[in-house]
């Protein structure tokens, strides 16, 4: 659903002057869910935000006060009691995007004279004025009387006035309180939750008022979507005697109540709202500054070092599939079916006369960073000589967008380098992500030194004496603060490229400076030590900060060799086993929100990509094969288990049980549908950047002796230099389809090296066909001799079928890599055509239904791997194989832990679209 700005004229009786003044109606936490979204923040004296392309006003008597503190984090509120009450205005609103069937309605009150009477919060109705109604109002009310909230409605299909009543609810002496209410094919549910219950957790559950209340039909909004808005009090209803803010309406039922899920619209307010902006850094910063953030203790050293981008290229089917999504998937028409990297904010800097779309600047900046680093990286993973053509002269225009004083970003003079400002550092960090890339795989210094140039700007803007983090305004909960953190990643890849100290030490700081934040509605601050620290503490933020920010505590203790940092990661790690799924994502839809992890919960595609890079820059420095084991089932399960084999379409949101997707038929604003560009368009530019991470970090190099390590397995080739010697391995494989392997190392000349290979966990053993030394250490088989030309080692994984136990009790079969499900025959429904790329959005249904299926469990009865089979296709296509299955699993599922066996053949997750991946143990009934 396309965002929608809701003209709403709100009125102050009693006094006869009345000045207009202008107030948001802008959402900064829209999403596609929300209709409508009213706040009340005082940008300075008296003036409002007014950052919505419509002219909405407030009327208010001369000389009124009609702001006061909102809730923590939350700015301003607007004063609805008193002597003043909100009249709804005759201006009337387009509500046709409003739904009745289904919505969940919220708002921050704070009750400050308690009086009896029925009291309004929000109404909205299909009358033309004041005292017309056509067909339909929905009121959401607070009784002071009886100190309950109430649902009232017309009913259909007579239009009867309906009423439904919550619990008591006393609101005196509670300060702040979030309430809610939601209704969905006649159900009703309240909610409420004191400001001071949310302590510094950004995100929880609403708390239930009672029990699911019955109520009728609502009768629809009149068609012509012409109608009106309430806040605060309306008609025969007196006004909420206190103050009100953050008032949202959104369409389908809201699992959490938080006003401030969701991503900034608009970016002007908070520059405005800034109390010091800097246009420049002063020349003269001496960077020596950051020696104090130095290791004061010897740090430890890394097992492994990341090769650069490009040095490891895939092969077989990996190429084979990265060829067809550049071809004629999701990624060959992504810059024509994506507006937001159409907006060049870049170049632009943010002020693009044809910009697309409403949404702020950093969310273009956001979108074109992510996409900059996914098109070098598919383009020069791909054999495709029109992409990389595309991609290199987008480069160039990057560059060329470069100011003298370093500057590359979405900014312009004069709005750069405020503290906290939303949305400027995650933006540079994703774009120079790409132009790194970009640097390595095609040799290009002057890119690479575009790069540092701006890094050192922002290290002398970002300083000590002025930080990016602290102290932080009360801007609520905005993801592109603490995305910003990713600016960190920058330091680690420059000190790596370039061995210079300064980024090491600045990256200290500047996780440092996160560890400080204190705000109470910033969404991503899982991975603060202190919060690491408190092993009560579950997750709660958005998933996808959680998952890119699991790196830095790791970093931060190979930055410094302070064990905190180590412990802080060790309890990232303890957490992560509660909230993840068996496919090997981290679950959040979008939020973890304290929940655990469970088979029907969903994960977002960037948190799944996110994750996996953190646990593959885990086992780059631990070298630790239990972080490659666990990248590996994030990669070939939770990834190709949200993706289409042929890459035109993917799932935003997707569980591990998945039994449809056609939650809301035909409607825009459904994540869980197939599609080749969601909005926004986050996850599908994760989809584009998943496979190039993961080829990238297969091989590394050895950091104390003279030698590579196969990180993760799969198909492909290596081109690195060893000693001084070039030295080119390639590594031929089905894997994670087959069981076996053949490198062929290939040097210059004779030359004597370490090749050190993965044990995974899952493997008994790897038996080796070679001449080489063979010794188990660490988790690696170490294989030492003087390699000669076309040098061959063949490997073969014993992979035992295991069962897998998932948080929420249910069990998965594994056999190797993969994670199995039983697969639902499925319909595919197209819901949209993408213009002439042909491309579609889907939702699926499964193409027939057997009632059996829902009773399916593994029999106990039946051995270790519940009597299931290897079964292997040897005529399968391996350059296709999510299509063609060349392995599955055959066995017996018991029925109903019933007395009755069903034949089944469970195949990869990475083939199903609808499936049942985990199942409850039962044993056969023999009654």
């Amino acid at each position: 659903m396309s965002q929608l700005y809701v003209p709403v004229v709100i009125m102050l009786s009693l006094l006869p002057m009345i000045t207009p003044l202008r107030a948001a109606v802008t959402p900064y936490a829209m999403d596609e869910r929300t209709a409508a979204l009213y706040h009340f923040d005082a940008v300075e004296g008296r003036e409002l935000q007014d950052s919505s392309p419509a002219a909405n006003h407030l009327l208010i008597p001369e000389g009124g006060d009609i702001l006061t503190e909102g809730p923590p984090g939350l700015g301003s509120a607007l004063i609805t009691g008193g002597d003043r009450r909100i009249e709804r205005g005759g201006e009337t609103a387009n509500l046709k995007e409003f739904d009745t069937t289904s919505f969940t309605i919220e708002a921050w009150v704070r009750l400050d004279r308690p009086r009896p009477g029925l009291q309004g919060l929000v109404r909205i109705d299909d009358g033309g004025g004041p005292n017309e109604i056509r067909d339909s109002l929905v009121q959401f009310i607070y009784n002071g009387r009886e100190g309950e909230l109430q649902l009232g409605f017309m009913k259909e299909p007579e239009g009867v006035y309906h009423v439904v009543r919550s619990p008591h609810l006393d609101l005196a002496g509670q300060g702040w309180v979030h309430l809610a209410v939601t209704y969905h094919e006649g159900e009703v549910r309240f909610f409420a939750d004191p400001a001071r219950r949310r302590d510094y957790i950004p995100s929880r559950a609403g708390s239930p008022l009672g029990s699911p209340v019955r109520a009728p039909r609502i009768r629809g909004l009149h068609a012509d979507g012409r109608g009106q808005i309430g806040i605060g009090g309306f008609a025969n209803i007196g006004a909420f005697n206190g103050a009100i803010d953050e008032v949202r309406w959104s369409n389908g039922v809201r699992d959490q109540f938080n006003l401030m899920e969701g991503e900034p619209q608009d970016e002007e307010a908070t520059f405005r709202a800034t109390a010091s902006a800097k246009s420049s850094a002063p020349a003269e910063f001496d960077l020596q500054v950051y020696e104090a953030y130095a290791p004061q203790t010897p740090p430890p050293e890394p097992r492994f070092r990341a090769l650069p981008f490009g040095a490891v290229q895939p092969s077989g089917w990996l190429r084979a599939q990265i060829n067809r999504d550049v071809e004629q998937g999701a990624f060959a028409w992504f810059d024509q079916l994506s507006w937001t990297v159409q907006n060049d904010a870049f170049g632009t800097r943010g002020d693009n006369p044809e910009k697309q779309g409403h949404y702020g600047v950093y969310w273009d900046g956001a979108h074109e960073g992510y996409w900059t680093d996914a098109r070098v990286r598919m383009a020069y993973l791909s054999d495709n000589t029109a992409a990389r053509a595309k991609a290199d002269r987008w480069v160039e225009h990057i560059l060329e967008t470069q100011d003298e004083d370093g500057y590359l970003g979405i900014y312009p003079p004069g709005r750069r380098y405020a503290r906290a400002l939303s949305g400027e550092m995650p933006t540079k960090a994703w774009m120079n992500m790409g132009l790194i890339a970009y640097a390595q795989a095609t040799g290009r210094e002057d890119v690479l030194g575009a790069v540092e140039r701006e890094a050192n700007l922002t290290m002398r803007s970002y300083t000590p004496e002025h930080r990016y983090y602290s102290p932080i305004p009360k801007y609520g909960r905005r993801a592109g603060i603490t995305h910003g953190l990713l600016y960190g990643e920058i330091m680690e890849l420059l000190w790596k490229a370039t061995g210079e100290e300064v980024y090491r030490n600045y990256g200290h700081f500047y996780y440092d400076d996160y560890n400080t934040l204190t705000n109470a509605q910033l969404v991503g601050t899982d991975m603060q030590v202190h919060h690491l620290l408190d092993e009560d503490l579950d997750f709660q933020g958005h998933g996808v900060h959680t998952a890119e920010h699991l790196r830095f505590p790791l970093w931060a203790w190979y930055w410094t060799g302070d064990p905190v940092y180590r412990d802080a990661f060790d309890a990232a790690l303890r957490k992560l086993e509660r909230h993840g799924s068996v496919s090997g994502s981290l679950c959040g839809d979008e939020d973890i929100g304290g929940r655990h992890a469970r088979s029907d919960f969903a994960y977002e595609f960037c948190t799944t990509t996110e994750l996996m890079i953190s646990l593959l820059y885990a086992a780059e420095k631990t070298g630790d094969p239990a972080y490659a084991d666990r990248a590996e089932t994030a990669f070939f399960n939770a990834a190709h288990g949200a993706r289409l084999p042929d890459g035109t379409a993917h799932s935003y949101l997707t569980p591990d049980n998945r039994l449809s997707i056609n939650t809301v038929p035909h409607h825009t604003h459904d994540k869980y549908k197939y599609s080749p560009s969601h909005f926004p368009p986050c996850c599908t530019l994760m989809l584009f950047r998943i496979a190039p991470y993961y080829v990238q970090h297969m091989w590394m190099a050895t950091e104390n002796k003279p030698g590579v390590a196969a990180v993760a397995y799969g198909p492909s080739r290596l081109a690195t230099e060893i000693d001084g010697v070039h030295v080119e391995i390639e590594e031929e494989t089905g894997y994670p389809f087959t069981n076996r392997a053949l490198i062929r190392v290939t040097p210059e000349r004779p030359h004597s090296f370490d090749l050190w290979l993965r044990k995974p966990g899952w493997c008994p053993e790897i038996r080796f066909d070679t001449d080489a030394e063979v010794e188990l250490i660490d988790g690696y088989y170490r294989l030492h001799r003087k390699w000669m030309p076309g040098d061959e080692v063949a490997l073969k994984f014993e992979m035992p079928i295991r069962a897998v136990e998932s948080v929420d009790g249910l069990t998965a079969l594994a056999h190797g890599a993969l994670v199995y499900a039983f697969k639902i025959p499925e319909k595919a429904i197209p819901v949209k055509t993408w213009g002439e790329s042909g491309l579609h959005d889907y939702h699926f249904e499964p193409a027939y239904f057997h009632h059996r299926w829902n009773g399916y469990c593994f029999d106990r009865n039946l051995g270790p791997a519940f009597g299931f089979e290897v079964e292997r296709d040897e005529a399968a296509d391996l350059n296709d194989p999510w299509t063609s299955v060349p392995v599955r699993l055959r066995g017996k599922l018991l029925v109903g832990f019933g007395h009755v066996h069903d034949e089944v053949t469970l195949v990869p997750m990475g083939s199903t679209v609808l499936r049942r991946t985990t199942l409850p143990v039962g044993q056969l009934n023999e009654q």
